[in-house]
């Protein structure tokens, strides 16, 4: 089965409606709402120094009505563009960078890169959605809990 002629197929694009079929569903959305969510939350992002799709993905998900599959691969690559933004303005100010730890990082981010989009087809939406709201809580808490009385749940 050719699974390629089933993905995304953008039907109609003008500046206030998108409309696209992926694997022959049909959905829809207004443009403008990811674009001024893009640059919130990219604000957000480069003022915390993280990635923001852990902010991205639900955005895309709830708001925007993308299924998980497209939302995980379009936040991957809004977040790229979003960091690489981000690292060449700090890198520009003069802030150091430890190129041992980010070689380390890319080996993991290789491997995780390609596993993931391989399992993640195995799983429902609604149990890929659980999933991120598990870990976007456990991220939440030990970032109060580092905050507020410098503790880490690990590590």
């Amino acid at each position: 089965m050719d699974t390629k002629a089933l993905g995304v197929k953008t039907t109609k694009f003008t500046l206030t409606r998108c409309e696209f079929t992926f694997y022959g569903v049909e959905f829809a959305f207004n443009p403008l709402i990811p674009l001024l969510g893009g640059i919130v939350i990219a604000a957000v992002a480069a003022f915390l120094g993280v990635g923001g799709g852990f902010l991205l993905v639900p955005f895309l998900t709830s708001v925007a009505q993308l299924p998980m599959y497209l939302a995980a691969g379009t936040s991957a690559l809004a977040v790229l563009i979003s960091m690489i933004t981000s690292i060449a303005t700090l890198m520009t100010k003069g802030t150091p960078v430890d190129w041992s730890l980010i070689g380390l990082e890319l080996v993991g981010i290789v491997v995780g890169s390609v596993i993931g989009p391989r399992t993640s087809k195995y799983f429902s939406d609604l149990w890929l959605k659980r999933l991120f709201i598990v870990l976007s809580l456990y991220v939440g808490i030990d970032y109060v809990l580092r905050g507020f009385f410098n503790y880490r749940i690990f590590g």
